[in-house]
């Protein structure tokens, strides 16, 4: 059986700013992994890492992959479900145990595409031959057919158009710790496992409820901590609260940045449309603003974050006011590095997707950064982006 571990390297001072800390995975092998925080994770289309090739994935940046088990919801039984042994996943998408933990998340928490209501008893996701439901006894299921090390609790996140009624809100609230219950209860479901490969716990992360309404963000905090009774604290022995099953809490901002933009419209006058959206600094206009002999707190970052970035902060840090403090945080989906640094500082998130600088590769730019800054006029700052397209395709 897996041990997971997350330490901080110095007793925190404050609930909310920078920290540092490790975090450490130990196999049943004796193999084990860490990755120091402030970290990343890579995300994954169907378990394969964008614009990499496997030569690339022995590389000591590459230690955290997650998986969107969605594109995989095309045929059922989902074909990973399907491969035995230990460790499934790792040996179905060719990960190394002793280099990479893969977790398992049900959504690409990137996709902000508007997607049917979510039930009771079900979530809508994303495949290749159009929606799914997923229910959580499906979605307990597919964790303990391929035991990933790290899971994705399902979240009642709604997709559809914003804003959000109280009504809803505590829908989203209550499913939301309801399907977390059900991933921690001790009852497993029926699996093509062996009894000889072991017992396996998965190792929860949840997705923190209540959208953008900071009264609700806190309500589901609170429900995690509440001491449950009769049948519901039977479920989930020998746990007595919800959070202490729970390695870690997570952030997806794709869905508060679409409420956000929702309650910013609803609010401008009908008279005046609204205004453009920012474009994204270029790595040389980053290089104007900023200057070497500046001290970082004094560095205005506002012009160079992405719309509503400071709206963010406030939200995230009411879903963790009341948590304990050295549990994982992790965020989904930032649009640039200030943000990242804004999130650390105001925050003190821990994990960071890497889905902004696979992005920028999508579109043919690699991103390289070199601290401290150095002067403008050094070679090393000359060129903050390259494009790695191929000189005779360039326009």
């Amino acid at each position: 059986m897996s041990n997971l571990s997350f330490s901080l390297l110095t007793p925190p001072t404050t609930r909310f700013g920078p920290r540092l800390g490790t975090f450490c995975f130990k196999r049943s092998e004796g193999s084990e992994i860490q990755i120091q925080t402030p970290g990343f994770l890579t995300s994954t289309s169907r378990g394969v890492i964008p614009h990499l090739s496997r030569d690339h994935y022995a590389s000591s940046a590459i230690r955290w992959v997650n998986l969107p088990f969605e594109s995989f919801l095309d045929v059922l039984p989902p074909v990973p479900t399907l491969v035995p042994g230990k460790n499934p996943l790792h040996s179905f998408l060719g990960y190394s145990l002793g280099q990479h933990v893969v977790s398992m998340s049900v959504r690409d928490p990137a996709d902000g595409r508007e997607m049917p209501v979510n039930g009771n008893a079900h979530i809508s996701a994303y495949s290749l031959r159009g929606v799914r439901k997923v229910s959580p006894s499906d979605w307990k299921s597919y964790v303990y057919s391929c035991k990933p090390d790290i899971v994705f609790a399902l979240s009642d996140t709604p997709f559809t158009n914003p804003p959000y009624s109280q009504k809803r809100l505590t829908k989203s609230i209550e499913r939301s710790a309801t399907w977390l219950a059900n991933i921690l209860s001790t009852s497993t479901p029926t699996t093509t496992a062996s009894a000889d490969e072991g017992e396996y716990k998965p190792n929860v992360l949840v997705h923190m409820a209540g959208a953008v309404s900071i009264p609700a963000r806190q309500a589901f905090a609170s429900s995690l901590l509440e001491k449950l009774f009769g049948p519901e604290v039977d479920a989930i022995k020998p746990l007595q609260t919800l959070d202490e099953g729970i390695f870690g809490y997570t952030f997806d901002l794709v869905p508060l940045r679409i409420s956000l933009e929702a309650a910013e419209k609803k609010s401008q006058d009908p008279f005046y449309p609204p205004s453009d959206p920012p474009v994204p600094p270029t790595p040389a206009s980053l290089s104007r603003t900023t200057s070497t002999s500046t001290p970082i707190e004094e560095v205005d970052l506002d012009p160079i974050l992405p719309s509503h970035s400071d709206q963010l902060s406030p939200l995230l840090r009411a879903s963790l006011e009341l948590l304990p403090v050295e549990k994982v945080r992790a965020v989904n989906t930032v649009q640039t590095p200030h943000e990242i640094l804004r999130l650390i500082t105001n925050v003190g998130v821990d994990v960071f997707d890497s889905y902004w600088a696979q992005r920028a590769a999508d579109i043919g730019v690699a991103l390289d950064f070199v601290f401290p800054v150095p002067p403008p006029n050094s070679d090393s700052s000359s060129t903050k982006n390259a494009e790695k397209q191929e000189t005779r395709y360039r326009t």
